[in-house]
């Protein structure tokens, strides 16, 4: 028994497997034995970069899929042109009012995710705002990732390079209640999840302070702060899936020597999920 696996590619580069002799510069397709182990390779060609896999290969991150035959496969892998050295023009202003505290991430593809503060017209808080960049198109129209009249008082940003998944995490004054933290996952096929607390029934009812993110390739994120328990500062954590949920917090130290008060932790997540915080 044996499946056909077509190949497409967008103009600018190459799809090959030594499986099946596939060496596709626009269109092919092969025949191959049913549950054959099939690994594409997307080589750009000169000026250009590779941008993402569809079809059969749409979860695949990087240059390469691998794909078990157990059925007819459509595979498309999709190019563009290399970004020119040297800076670009100033873009229009993605912000009209007064703006601070910006924060980017960019990934391996060239796509770029930024936030910031801006000023609330006719109040003293500050909103959180946001903006997509694509090598193609340029920075998208800005979107207000929170609605609450508290003011925003820190963020922090975090992205996987390989597939361009994104989180964004936050706290507001005035809030010192369980879900004094909020965060939103971003995925660059699908946009923004809901709003969702990053604290949880068991934490301390306190401030929020000092936020601290990460995410892994599978765009689980993992997070840590300081939280205010009435008396003093602790570092918490928690692990949020794709999906933007949120599990339970976790008091990650209940040192109190001397007197200190805990705070400034900072994350770093490793691909597979494996996190440490300092």
């Amino acid at each position: 028994v044996t499946y056909t696996v077509s190949v497409s590619v967008t103009a600018g580069g190459s799809v090959t497997s030594p499986v099946g002799n596939i060496n596709c510069g626009s269109a092919c397709s092969t025949n191959v034995p049913a549950n054959t182990s099939v690994t594409l390779t997307a080589t750009p060609a000169a000026g250009q970069v590779f941008q993402s896999w569809g079809g059969a290969c749409s979860s695949a991150t990087g240059n390469t899929c691998t794909l078990t035959i157990t059925q007819a496969a459509s595979v498309s892998a999709a190019f563009a042109a290399a970004p020119v050295a040297g800076w670009s023009n100033t873009v229009t202003p993605l912000s009209t009012g007064g703006s601070c505290c910006a924060k980017v991430a960019m990934d391996a593809s060239g796509r770029a995710l930024a936030v910031w503060f801006t000023l609330e017209p006719g109040t003293p808080n500050d909103n959180l705002m946001a903006s997509r960049f694509d090598p193609g198109t340029g920075w998208s129209a800005p979107v207000a990732l929170e609605a609450s009249p508290r003011d925003v008082v820190n963020v922090d940003l975090a992205m996987d390079p390989a597939s361009g998944r994104a989180v964004v995490m936050w706290t507001q004054g005035s809030d010192t209640s369980v879900s004094a933290a909020w965060a939103r996952h971003f995925d660059p096929a699908s946009g923004w999840t809901a709003t969702q607390p990053v604290l949880s029934a068991g934490t301390p009812a306190g401030r929020a302070d000092e936020i601290t993110v990460g995410i892994d390739a599978q765009g689980n994120a993992v997070a840590a702060w300081s939280q205010l328990d009435g008396t003093r500062f602790s570092i918490w954590g928690n692990r949020g899936m794709p999906t933007g949920v949120w599990g339970s917090a976790q008091l990650l130290e209940t040192m109190d020597e001397l007197g200190r008060v805990d705070g400034n932790p900072r994350i770093a997540v490793a691909p597979q999920g494996h996190a440490t915080v300092v």
